[in-house]
């Protein structure tokens, strides 16, 4: 349907070249499609006929944004914001790309921007709270993934994102049951089985924290540090060959770990003890 309709357009503007609709058409099919470097080049083109035109701003901004042009995804949406200020979605995607090139203060501006404009955006409240969390922020980054859930009861990335804090807190427990709920709800990723994983390690209840984190593993077979966890989980409940074969495995693959040292010291002991 989508190449048809892209035919039919590029043989319009072959024979009327200033034919504005049917190159706006073309170009907003070019985006939908994916075809980002093409839909620049015509929503440029239109430019020339509507430098005022707020939207084809905001389509140059969504297309630099996601083919690596930060910064002129920047420029472009703030032409778009400067020609109406009144648009969510703008001030929301204006945000990610501040928060992408660590420009915290800038982003937090603009979802805040979003939020006055609409104050149901799940989405602003939730990476609001992701930025409050990675200054420290832990209260203020939790009353807005809060914000989220009470919004949106699905929302399962809150969720993930509540557990995240309350394990930095050392709250495991608490910790896991955010953490549950965001699986429940479909958020299902190596990385929370492993978060699980540590979770129950620290919880005391190990053959649980081998589960998930083989669970994990089993979701991403490169990630080698989970190999690390599972010898020592095993090592822990006196599986002496089990551990070893984990942990020998972790520094096949990683042989310049920071534990370097330490898993040593461990297998040393594991290979006297058997």
């Amino acid at each position: 349907m989508y190449e048809q309709a892209i035919t039919t357009y590029v043989q319009a503007l072959q024979i009327a070249p200033s034919f504005f609709e049917a190159r706006f058409e073309l170009a907003k099919i070019l985006l939908e499609t994916d075809q980002l470097s093409n839909a620049v080049k015509q929503f440029n083109v239109l430019l020339k006929d509507a430098p005022d035109n707020y939207f084809i701003y905001f389509c140059l901004g969504y297309c630099y944004q996601h083919t690596g042009k930060p910064e002129e995804a920047v420029a472009a949406y703030m032409k778009a914001i400067d020609l109406n200020n009144s648009s969510p979605d703008l001030h929301f995607n204006i945000a990610i790309v501040y928060s992408e090139l660590d420009m915290k203060e800038e982003a937090i501006e603009h979802y805040q921007a979003t939020l006055s404009l609409k104050p149901d955006y799940v989405e602003a409240y939730d990476n609001l709270g992701v930025i409050y969390a990675s200054v420290n922020k832990n209260d203020v980054a939790g009353q807005m993934f809060q914000m989220a859930i009470q919004l949106d009861p699905e929302y399962a990335l809150s969720y993930y994102n509540l557990g995240c804090i309350l394990k930095k807190e050392s709250n495991f427990k608490e910790a896991l049951k955010y953490y549950s709920k965001a699986l429940s709800l479909g958020y299902n990723s190596a990385e929370i089985h492993f978060l699980i994983g540590e979770c129950m390690f620290d919880l005391g209840q190990t053959s649980k924290a081998i589960q998930a984190f083989k669970k994990a593993l089993e979701m991403n077979v490169n990630d080698y540090t989970i190999h690390y966890k599972i010898g020592v989980a095993y090592s822990e409940l006196g599986f002496y060959p089990e551990a070893i074969t984990h942990l020998e495995t972790y520094l096949n693959y990683c042989p310049d770990s920071p534990e370097l040292e330490e898993i040593q010291a461990i297998l040393s002991g594991l290979y006297e003890a058997i």
